[in-house]
């Protein structure tokens, strides 16, 4: 059992609120707000010298007056007390009974709930240097840049002035918090330099006058924009110098390694899924666009838009949950010309999200065709997309797709046997030939073994294939090491090349580390298949052995959004280098039943996103069990650290908090934790 101190800013109180065993904090990651943070759902009851307090503080200073309220706990009545909790007390949340003498309050943290929860939707002009209670603060600096023109890639000869999200987030906390909350986002800070965004009104875009600076937006307006955008959240965090700050990052951040503390034996565990984050649609795009693909730059291409579109996912859960992200700022690259180009004042009160390169103070543009330079890459809808995993396919399927093509080897085709005399060395198969057409309705795939563009547009491109490698089992010279020996690292790759045969990118598509006894795996889907090892050829250790004649293995993978204006085409290439323990011959082969296949084509659509089901975060356990106060602490100073639970000894469950609630009294804690299919 716990014993409590309690006190009203510096003023200890005689008797503690008469309810203050049945005190809960809580740690909750909130899907409303995109936020990790303590909650405090408890109104304690205050009498004697509390009540007196509360009361006289009222009757000072009025109802919109606040207390701060400390609680310190020991383990035994004569012990020593530690602090276990601060925050504030709204008297405005107070209820006074007067005939009892008690009062009754909410207690709320001092850092997100006393001063961003209640602020988030005021709206704050950016030129002003004065927070909502008239604290002074730092404006955000002002930020020229040149927007070009999406015709010819030209830019204006005049700044249009806006402010970078980073400073425009800074500036909010500042004016919500009067200055007490700092703000830090590793996420938006590494963006590289042509990919940093800016918000801007349309009327300073239009004008580009003086009257136009001001940008007028909330917190919640600019958190919930990018959130769509970019899948981020954020936590309060206590620093070294004794201020809290607000730490925004991609969800991802908020889903660490580390462990908090581990909770075994647990009595009826139970598992089940958070059916709002089983979708069945996608909502992406913008609600104010320009749909004239004769008239603008941006021509009409499903994904490479801005447009509103949606997509289905490809599952049999049964649910009808939509996932909204459609922004309400104006990041068309059309709307954007309509503005520039025919002085269009329709947008002039509406907020622009603008991608720019700081080191030249100029808008990125993105040469989708050769014949338009359009705006806000990063904001595409495809790119949009790419950033949310939701477990399923992501999928639109827009006609028979006839551009789509399957092409498949029907026959080994080896290299020249490498042979291993020389401490390394590489090569590849450039192109890899697939002899059979399996599906070609419009001859996209041409008879140079490559994949042509038949219009602008995105395409996704899947590969299966089998590597054997073969050697001379009798050869006990070849030896495979797993640390400082011989190795063979394959590589499946997409070459896309523009039609002056230049190459523009590559994707990885699969890729295995052949050493040892096993194939580690890289990026793709990659599965062992055959592997097989002699009997008899454990010639230096346990860790050293010889490879089977005709040791395969098979690479799944994918080159996803791949944009290829028209006349691109793509070739596949399988790379590979080698590291020598030893001496003997070791021959590729391209296996038979390898193909190369498109997965999302422009006239047919397809698979936009392949699903990421294993890390997919929708499984939640619920139990019971005491957590102490150091365990619980250690969960307090991180949140975002696992908690690794089990039924037995064996505590191999990592989950993350989805809500932890504690009981100051006996530390009994209800935990609804969440984790993924694999549970890593």
């Amino acid at each position: 059992m716990a014993y409590i101190q309690v006190y009203l800013d510096n003023t200890l109180l005689s008797e503690p609120p008469i309810n203050w065993e049945d005190f809960e904090e809580s740690i909750e990651r909130d899907p409303d707000i995109r936020g990790l943070l303590p909650k405090y759902p408890t109104r304690l009851t205050f009498t004697g010298d509390g009540y007196d307090y509360l009361k006289q503080t009222f009757e000072d200073d009025g109802y919109c007056s606040v207390v701060d309220v400390t609680f310190n706990v020991s383990c035994d009545e004569d012990g020593s007390f530690v602090e276990y909790f601060k925050g504030k007390i709204f008297i405005s949340t107070c209820t006074f009974n007067l005939s009892k003498c008690q009062v009754e309050t909410e207690v709320s943290d001092n850092n997100y709930a006393a001063t961003i929860y209640n602020n988030k939707n005021i709206k704050a002009n950016f030129q002003a240097p004065l927070s909502k209670n008239g604290v002074t603060i730092t404006a955000p600096p002002l930020i020229g840049i040149y927007p070009h023109d999406c015709t010819d890639g030209t830019y204006y000869t005049s700044y249009r002035y806006g402010y970078n999200i980073l400073d425009a987030f800074e500036y909010l906390i500042a004016f919500m918090s009067d200055g007490q909350i700092d703000f830090i986002s590793s996420y938006f800070s590494s963006f590289t330099d042509s990919g940093k965004l800016m918000v801007m009104r349309g009327r300073q875009l239009r004008l580009y006058d003086a009257g136009s600076y001001d940008v007028t937006i909330s917190f919640q307006e600019l958190f919930i924009e990018l959130n769509k955008k970019f899948n981020i959240s954020f936590a309060m965090e206590l620093q070294t110098n004794g201020r809290w700050r607000m730490r925004i990052e991609n969800e991802a951040y908020f889903y660490q390694t580390g462990i908090a503390f581990k909770k075994r034996y647990i009595q009826d565990l139970k598992q089940f899924f958070n059916g709002q984050l089983l979708y069945s649609q996608i909502n992406v795009g913008s609600r104010i666009t320009v749909d004239d693909p004769d008239n603008f730059c941006l021509p009409d291409i499903q994904s490479i838009t801005f447009t509103e579109e949606n997509y289905y996912l490809q599952s049999i859960c049964n649910n009808d949950n939509e996932l909204d992200l459609v922004s309400d700022f104006i990041i068309d690259s059309n709307v954007f010309q309509d503005i520039l180009q025919n002085n269009n004042d329709d947008y002039d009160n509406d907020i622009c999200l603008i991608q720019y390169t700081g080191a030249t103070l100029e808008s990125t543009q993105f040469d989708l065709i050769p014949t338009a330079a359009i705006y806000n890459e990063l904001l595409l809808n495809y790119k949009v997309i790419e950033r949310w995993n939701v477990g399923s396919a992501v999928a639109k399927y827009t006609s028979d797709g006839n551009d789509n093509i399957v092409v498949e080897k029907t026959d080994n085709v080896s290299v020249s046997p490498v042979v291993l005399t020389t401490p390394s060395g590489s090569g590849s198969f450039l192109p890899v030939l697939y002899q059979t057409e399996v599906i070609d309705a419009n001859n996209n795939w041409t008879s140079q073994q490559r994949f042509t563009s038949p219009a602008d547009g995105l395409y996704s491109f899947g590969s299966l294939f089998y590597v054997t490698v073969s050697t001379n089992p009798n050869n006990p010279s070849v030896i495979w090491n797993n640390t400082t020996g011989t190795q063979i690292v394959f590589n499946i790759l997409l070459n896309v090349y523009d039609a002056s045969n230049v190459l523009q990118n590559t994707y990885t598509m699969g890729y295995a580390n052949f050493t040892d006894n096993k194939f580690q795996t890289g990026s793709g889907i990659n599965r062992v298949r055959d592997l097989t090892w002699p009997t008899g050829y454990n010639v230096a250790g346990a860790a050293n052995w010889i490879a089977n004649n005709n040791t395969q293995v098979r690479l799944e993978g994918f080159a996803e959004n791949v944009v290829m204006p028209t006349g691109y085409y793509a070739e596949v290439e399988c790379y590979y280098s080698h590291t020598i323990l030893g001496t003997g011959s070791i021959t590729f082969t391209a296996g038979i039943g390898s193909r190369l296949y498109t997965t999302f084509i422009l006239n047919g659509g397809g698979i936009l996103k392949e699903s990421d089901t294993e890390d997919y975060k929708v499984s939640n356990y619920l139990f019971d069990q005491p957590v102490t106060t150091n365990e619980w602490s250690a969960l307090k100073s991180n949140m975002a650290n696992q908690i690794a639970i089990g039924v037995d000894h064996n505590a191999n469950i990592n989950t993350w908090v989805q809500k932890v609630s504690r009981k100051l009294k006996d530390g009994m804690t209800k935990f609804e934790l969440v984790s993924n299919k694999n549970n890593v």
